[in-house]
């Protein structure tokens, strides 16, 4: 008799612990069930942030105004890779193409926001030697200039 007692008393420990053990293997694997698809929709995410960082990339290069597009870009390296990033992103690509006056006007306004003055200055002052007959990089220079208050390197810019 006492060994049957034993007996269903070891028999009811074992299911108990069957029991724990299978709800353990369940929550691990809910656990598990929960994060794979974060983990590719993260994956996802940053392709598509990657994609959204060219298009402006792209569009600004065609038209290198500081505005809404420069602005857009900024504010994905800032919540991202950070400015210093953004600023060596362009810098080899105007290594690359040193007769681009677009992305000297792109560094220029990196500069800018950086508040590197006398590279800010330099960067507008290729972009202008560059395309002498675009208003633009006289505009950004002679803004440059003015926040610097050198009036008359500011008006020698824009005329």
């Amino acid at each position: 008799m006492v060994r049957s007692i034993c007996s269903e008393l070891s028999k009811g420990r074992i299911a108990i612990y069957e029991q724990k053990r299978k709800r353990i293997a369940c929550i691990v694997c809910l656990l598990w069930l929960a994060l794979l698809p974060s983990s590719t929709v993260f994956a996802q995410n940053e392709d598509s942030e990657d994609k959204v960082i060219k298009c402006y990339k792209q569009m600004l290069e065609r038209k290198p105004k500081a505005g809404s597009t420069f602005d857009r870009l900024y504010q994905f390296y800032l919540e991202g890779a950070g400015l210093d990033a953004m600023a060596a992103d362009y810098q080899t690509a105007a290594l690359a193409n040193p007769n681009n006056p677009n992305l000297q006007l792109i560094l220029g306004h990196i500069y800018k926001r950086l508040g590197k003055d006398n590279e800010t200055v330099a960067a507008y002052q290729r972009a202008v030697e560059l395309a002498p007959n675009n208003y633009y990089p006289h505009f950004a220079l002679g803004q440059a200039y003015a926040t610097l208050r050198r009036y008359e390197d500011a008006i020698s810019a824009l005329t």
